[in-house]
């Protein structure tokens, strides 16, 4: 009887340790989930700013000088948000790719969406092809 009761503790004990790993998973997912939503939000709003102000530059001819400065800012803002967070990135589950994988999509990103995946690269696997790559690809849109 003793014996039996060891081993249901033990099960229950084993149970309770899978149910606690198993929540503190589904907890994370959701909170990861919820960063990126954020950070989403985060950079509608700042892209929202900087179009605004490319807006009035517009409008405003030759006084719209801190208007350029400030476009600028934010969308340099912008890349750095984005390639903070995967849930950001111009290309989905990047982070997820090998390299053969990655480099074909570069071809349709433009500009801003380049240099976002440069910064995030950089940051997380540091993958020299494929910084090479972006470089050379960012290098060909700045001077086009």
């Amino acid at each position: 009887m003793e014996i039996q009761l060891k081993e249901r503790l033990t099960r229950t004990r084993e149970t309770l340790r899978q149910r606690s790993e198993d929540l503190r998973h589904r907890a994370e997912l959701r909170v990861e989930g919820g960063r990126g939503r954020l950070a989403l939000a985060e950079a509608a709003i700042l892209e929202g700013a900087a179009n605004a102000l490319a807006r009035a530059r517009e409008s405003l001819g030759e006084r719209a000088a801190f208007t350029e400065r400030g476009e600028r800012a934010l969308r340099e803002a912008l890349v750095e948000l984005r390639a903070g967070h995967t849930a950001t990135l111009p290309i989905a589950h990047y982070d997820t790719l090998g390299v053969k994988q990655a480099l074909p999509l570069f071809a349709a990103l433009d500009l801003a969406e380049l240099r976002t995946l440069r910064a995030f690269e950089a940051r997380h696997k540091d993958r020299v092809t494929l910084l090479r790559d972006l470089d050379r690809r960012i290098a060909q849109l700045q001077s086009s």
